[in-house]
């Protein structure tokens, strides 16, 4: 099995570009083309967080909390992961964009997001340390990653069908050619295998967006609190 190392410096300071921020102040992530879901995890219902698409099922809470988050609220991961609904499989094919935040405990270990097990991808930290599955590939990122002790940092999946694409803080951290026919399916998965830390503002796309368009994602004011 191949496996890869990849460079991964991520500082909280990235998050702080006020002119670039600036010149976004007309960007509504919320209003991008192909948005099929999202959920921002500000309060659980009936024991789930629901989608701000009517259409689109909540997440079931399982054991999750909420607790404050980067503008209102968050959820904070419990022993078993979050699982997607499993109507965005009729949505949402081989192309698609997935973005969210995280912010970890310290020295975090475990799961951040799977999809389709470990035939796609999946994004674990492991001692501090980042550690992609690709395809079956693994790739390890270094010990600096700063911005998962304690910071908020954007993470973006993409798939066009022909290329898996990773940014971190707008940041692109693995481009490999797709080599499978692959979907989101119900093991859409996040959070789980002891993972502790928060996640905000889960986004879904039907399209793979560019390098500039996941940059403006995370540059993008955030959500209003009205």
């Amino acid at each position: 099995m191949f496996e890869g190392t990849l460079r991964l410096e991520f500082t909280p300071e990235l998050q702080q570009l006020p002119t670039v921020i600036a010149s976004l102040k007309n960007f509504d992530a919320g209003k991008l083309p192909g948005l099929v879901a999202s959920w921002s995890f500000d309060a659980i219902e009936k024991g789930a967080f629901a989608s701000a698409q009517k259409d689109i099922p909540a997440i079931p809470s399982v054991e999750a909390t909420v607790e404050s988050g980067r503008i209102q609220n968050a959820a904070r991961f419990a022993k078993d992961a979050l699982v997607v609904p499993l109507k965005l499989k009729e949505k949402i094919g081989q192309t698609f964009t997935v973005a969210f935040w995280i912010k970890s405990d310290p020295n975090p270990d475990g799961n951040l997001i799977n999809i389709n097990d470990l035939f796609f991808f999946s994004l674990d930290m492991v001692q501090g340390s980042l550690r992609f599955n690709a395809q079956g590939q693994w790739f390890y990122g270094g010990t600096n990653n700063a911005s998962m002790l304690g910071y908020w940092t954007h993470f973006a999946i993409t798939s066009d069908a022909t290329t898996l694409s990773v940014y971190g803080d707008g940041h692109l951290l693995l481009s490999m050619p797709v080599s499978r026919s692959l979907e989101l399916s119900d093991s859409f998965k996040l959070g789980g295998s002891g993972f502790k830390g928060l996640i905000d503002d889960l986004q879904i796309f039907d399209r793979a967006f560019d390098g500039e368009t996941v940059q403006h994602l995370y540059l993008s004011p955030p959500r209003s609190t009205d």
